[in-house]
Formats: structure tokens, C-alpha cells, sequence
């Protein structure tokens, strides 16, 4: 029988060895993949991963009864992945590959075309800064509503509404720049 998310912190919270590894085993990827789509790091996702496995052992306590596992789970990850980054004072956040995310099938011209919008649009996403990152990311990549994001960033949800919005106007803004970019370089090329 498997354990509800709420009976296995609850044996967390006691100490209990076998159910912490039950809860790495459900967890681990999933902290992993937002680690690395944050970090774009492997090494770095690694080490935020058993950052956050620690802390969920450590401060399984504080976790409130009615609070849901992943949204506390996306928080404790995307503190961690922010700190690193301005650590690092880099911005070289999320740079998913385009097999990421499926990309319908067209002519091959299309496709081809896709795939350099797609690429234009993950460079782009890297010259924001990393609190407008993360709101894509968890927004956009991760479908996670502003209620959601809210809790894990602790802001109202408004505020992340008006966040995302000025994220993906600037966003927009430097993607529409590089494409009149590439097609000037195209023009010239003929």
C-alpha cells in the first residue's frame, strides 16, 4: 500500500528512515528537473537536489498540514536555484533544449523554423533577470497557476500576474528584436 504524501511527512517528522527514503524516491526527480531547468547545470541540480532532500528531513516539522508537498517542494527548490544565481551574478538561466517541449510536425521547413523561433525564444529567456525567469518558468514551463506561484515566491497572486505580465512583455520585446535581427542578416546574405 502506497503512503498519501501527508502519512509519509507525518513519519518523516518521527524520525522514520524508510519512509524518507520512499519520499526521495517520489521526490527526487522532481526536484532535479526544476533544479536543472533553473540552473541549467547538472552538477549544480545535483547538489540543490540534496540541499533540498536535507532540508525536507530537517524541517519536515514546519511543513502545515493543510500545505501541499510540491508547492512547498517548488519553493525550498527555487530559494535554493535563486540564491545560487546570484551567487554566480549570471544570468544564464533556462536554457531548455527544444526536445523539451514537443514541437507539432509540419513541412520541414516549418519545423526548421520552429525549432530557430524556439531556440531565439530560450536565448532570450536568459537575458531577463532571474526573479522574471523564474515567474516563466514555474508559469509557462512548469503550468503552475498564480496561486501557486504566489505561495512558493510569497508574493499575492496579483502581483504575479502583473510579474508575468512585464516578464513577457519584456521577453516579448528582446525575442521581436532578435528575429528582425536575424532577418536583417538574411536580407544581407542574398
Amino acid at each position: 500500500m502506497e503512503l498519501k504524501d501527508e502519512h509519509l511527512i507525518e513519519k518523516i517528522v518521527q524520525g522514520d528512515k524508510k519512509a524518507f527514503s520512499l519520499f526521495i524516491d517520489r521526490y527526487e526527480k522532481f526536484i532535479f528537473r526544476l533544479a536543472f531547468r533553473l540552473l541549467q547545470s547538472e552538477e549544480e541540480a545535483e547538489d540543490v537536489t540534496q540541499e533540498v532532500l536535507i532540508k525536507v528531513w530537517e524541517k519536515a516539522h514546519l511543513l502545515p498540514s493543510s500545505a501541499k508537498i510540491s508547492t512547498w517542494l517548488y519553493k525550498i527548490t527555487t530559494n535554493h536555484c535563486l540564491n545560487i544565481l546570484y551567487r554566480r551574478k549570471i544570468v544564464r538561466f533556462v536554457g531548455l533544449s527544444s526536445n523539451t517541449f514537443p514541437i507539432e510536425h509540419y513541412s520541414p521547413f516549418q519545423d526548421t523554423w520552429r525549432k530557430e523561433k524556439w531556440s531565439i525564444v530560450m536565448e532570450s529567456i536568459k537575458e531577463l533577470s532571474p526573479r522574471q525567469q523564474t515567474i516563466i518558468v514555474l508559469s509557462k514551463f512548469e503550468n503552475l497557476s498564480a496561486k501557486e506561484i504566489a505561495k512558493i515566491l510569497n508574493i499575492k497572486p496579483g502581483a504575479v500576474d502583473a510579474r508575468l505580465f512585464r516578464a513577457l512583455k519584456k521577453l516579448s520585446k528582446i525575442v521581436r528584436n532578435k528575429l528582425e535581427n536575424c532577418q536583417k542578416i538574411k536580407k544581407e546574405k542574398k
